[in-house]
């Protein structure tokens, strides 16, 4: 073989080498679209119990929070940036977690930036049919969304009775103290689901948040949550009804006995033999 073909055959590889390499950097350098997040699965989750809780109809009511996070919302990034995004995603659910434990079990979506107000309404209809199982809840977010987000709450008058309201999470801006409990524009639309009672009063609260360790973290108020959390469950259990264990596709309220006007317990006690 001469060596001039000797040559071109060692141009045209390293040619083939170079042009494949560099394909693959820009692939890689490439926004990727993020995808319509699946909430059957786990990854479409920055943070949720590990085990499944418990239904009401079996320890009686407790709490969940439904937690939308800044971060957890995903835009158009390259595989490397995608990546680091969900770590600071997860780290900041677990940090937000781990504040409102003494509060409820959260459950945090990822969600498209671009169609937050579609996601977070699958999310959190997930989250009902599959996972609330008759348990008390609140809204934790970012940022107020749509009415229509949260139809759900609204459409349902057992779903309302146990919905206690929406934390707004902001940065507290010292030079101003304490922020508005009626945050965004949106804000004033959210409190028309509100039911007449809820364990937020107002029905939409600020709750002040900042980066901690690398995380977000709750700033200050986590004792307040958990006194919040005791007068609500106390509340729930003298008039609230649970739901009891589902028939089928039903869901059922808990019977109570019926007494006509005067049957009191007293009453019943000092009735002769």
């Amino acid at each position: 073989m001469s060596r001039n073909l000797w040559i071109a055959l060692i141009l045209a590889a390293a040619t083939l080498v170079l042009g494949t390499v560099s394909f693959l950097l820009q692939k890689r350098a490439m926004p990727v679209i993020a995808e319509p997040p699946d909430y059957a699965q786990l990854s479409a989750w920055t943070f949720r119990p590990a085990e499944t809780t418990a239904p009401v109809w079996e320890t009686g009511w407790d709490i969940d929070v439904f937690l939308a996070a800044p971060s957890s919302a995903r835009a158009p990034a390259t595989p490397a940036k995608a990546e680091r995004l969900d770590s600071a995603a997860k780290a900041d659910a677990v940090s937000l977690s781990n504040d409102l434990s003494g509060f409820g079990k959260v459950y945090a979506p990822v969600y498209r930036a671009d169609d937050s107000a579609s996601d977070v309404r699958r999310a959190f209809e997930h989250y009902l049919e599959n996972d609330n199982r008759g348990r008390a809840f609140v809204i934790a977010l970012h940022e107020p969304l749509s009415i229509e987000t949260f139809a759900a709450i609204s459409g349902d008058p057992l779903v309302r009775d146990r919905f206690g309201g929406f934390m707004i999470m902001v940065a507290r801006d010292r030079s101003l103290g304490e922020p508005d409990v009626a945050i965004g524009a949106g804000a004033g639309s959210l409190s028309a689901i509100c039911p007449d009672a809820t364990i937020i009063s107002p029905c939409i609260r600020a709750v002040i948040v900042k980066p901690k360790r690398g995380a977000l973290s709750i700033d200050s108020g986590k004792s307040g949550l958990i006194a919040l959390r005791d007068t609500w469950l106390a509340t729930l259990e003298s008039s609230a009804d649970q739901l009891a264990a589902p028939i089928g596709d039903a869901e059922f309220i808990a019977p109570s006995e019926i007494r006509s006007p005067g049957d009191t317990d007293d009453a019943r006690g000092n009735a002769p033999d």
